[in-house]
């Protein structure tokens, strides 16, 4: 392994050392929403939709499906088509409108996909902006209904005291919850663990009491259509509700055919609250274990992952997004997490600030760190939209404490596995949270010149140690 002083702002701060390891591990993935799942269609996210994918409107004919699966949701009478409203959330993101009287989308996970006492949960951000409804009637997301019988089905939905309700119509599942939500925006998690287990639901990060549940029968879907906006039809006959249109604004949904563990419900919640800048509700005991987004610390907001660990059973080791990824092999306690997000909607190869020559991603990302973690950092040239590297090329990280980017190099010698660059770390804590990008080709001096650079570090000037490659 390679041991590396690290210098500029680090040294004057007490010469901390990273140590790297020669193992290059793939961490990129998965790409989901916070990194859970991945997007290529082989994972259990059955569909993901986000509004500030949807080209044209305002009229939305359809919305389309992020998870690779092609599960798009459509609905081409354009009398029943949502609105796409811009510049809603965190100054820029849009928002699907539904008007509450017929206006819904429709789409089909697949045979299979949703069948029998099926594990399931959906992630999302919401905001109802008026209870018109009788109670339970206001359907957010409907899904499962099948020609054997009508009432095979979920639906997630507001009632008019503005309580979230879960129902499984057939079995008379019924799942009310006493939170007042109000009419603003909330994230949310509502999780099934099959074998007639009470639904789970998370809002706003904190895990909701139900205020009644009719029974414990086991779930028994029939199909994988999916409704946005409405129950799942018909409207009529066993297990019929009406009036079910929602009266509000769906930002983002993410659906899953598996129970996500509650390492990973935190990892999503972190997300979509530094996503569209809507708070956990910390005081309620929601776990916020990422400060990038806030505004002090540049507001990188986008493409939010992480990894962490609330028990043995409940983990994340590998998450990614947008080109960058972190890793854990083992070693990892309770309470421990690393969150990284960034800025920079479209990737390219700058200069480095401050240094000779060389060059680094454009695309910077605030890393986040609680406890003390020997983790992997992976930088995906494809997953990142860069052309890959050279055979020839050398690779840093770099790392400010700052964001005026004032780059020290952190760790050298970066492994080259295709076109993934990893930097597998030791003894990386919260002291070394700040900002983290690849450099390229980055010249670093000869090492005869450090007494000198060492002696203007004690007078409080800052340098940085660079060696000119040869070939």
């Amino acid at each position: 392994m390679t041991r590396l002083r690290m210098v500029g702002a680090f040294a004057l701060a007490g010469s901390l050392i990273f140590t790297v390891h020669s193992h290059a591990a793939v961490v990129t993935g998965g790409t989901g929403p916070g990194g859970i799942g991945f997007t290529d269609g082989s994972s259990s996210l059955q569909g993901w939709f986000k509004a500030e994918t949807i080209t044209g409107g305002p009229s939305v004919a359809t919305w389309s499906d992020s998870s690779g699966k092609a599960h798009h949701a459509t609905q081409g009478t354009s009398g029943m088509q949502p609105q796409l409203v811009g510049n809603v959330l965190n100054s820029t993101l849009p928002v699907v409108r539904f008007d509450g009287t017929n206006d819904f989308l429709a789409g089909n996970f697949g045979t299979g996909t949703y069948s029998g006492d099926q594990k399931h949960t959906v992630v999302g951000l919401f905001a109802v902006r008026q209870f018109i409804h009788d109670a339970g009637n206001n359907t957010l997301v409907g899904i499962g209904h099948g020609p054997s019988n009508p009432a095979n089905r979920q639906i997630m939905g507001l009632n008019f005291e503005h309580t979230f309700e879960t129902h499984n119509r057939l079995q008379g599942k019924d799942v009310d919850h006493t939170t007042n939500l109000g009419t603003s925006f909330h994230s949310f998690s509502n999780l099934y663990p099959g074998g007639g287990v009470i639904y789970e639901l998370n809002i706003d990060g904190v895990l909701q009491t139900p205020a009644s549940q009719n029974n414990s029968s086991t779930h028994n879907f029939d199909s994988g259509l999916f409704h946005i906006g409405d129950s799942v039809p018909p409207q009529s006959g066993s297990g019929s509700i009406t009036n079910s249109n929602f009266i509000g604004d769906a930002a983002e949904l993410g659906f899953f055919n598996r129970a996500l563990n509650n390492a990973e419900q935190i990892v999503t919640d972190n997300y979509l609250s530094a996503k569209y800048d809507v708070p956990l509700n910390t005081g309620g005991g929601a776990v916020d274990v990422y400060a990038g987004d806030d505004g002090a610390n540049g507001d990188y907001d986008s493409d939010v992952f992480g990894i962490g660990q609330v028990d043995g059973s409940n983990q994340v080791v590998t998450t990614g997004a947008a080109g960058f990824g972190i890793e854990v092999t083992g070693g990892l306690d309770n309470n421990e997490w690393a969150f990284a997000g960034h800025k920079v909607a479209t990737n390219s190869l700058v200069a480095i600030e401050g240094f000779a020559s060389g060059h680094r991603w454009d695309r910077v990302w605030y890393v986040d760190i609680t406890g003390a973690l020997d983790p992997t950092f992976g930088f995906d040239f494809s997953d990142g939209s860069l052309t890959p590297p050279g055979a020839e090329d050398d690779f840093g990280l770099l790392y400010s404490p700052t964001n005026d980017f004032d780059w020290s190099l952190a760790a050298s010698g970066g492994s080259l596995a295709a076109d993934l660059v990893s930097f597998s770390l030791a003894g990386v804590d919260d002291s070394n949270d700040g900002y983290y990008t690849l450099a390229i080709n980055a010249v670093i001096p000869e090492p005869g010149t450090l007494l000198i650079w060492s002696l203007l570090a004690g007078l409080g000037i800052g340098v940085r140690w660079r060696r000119r490659r040869t070939k």
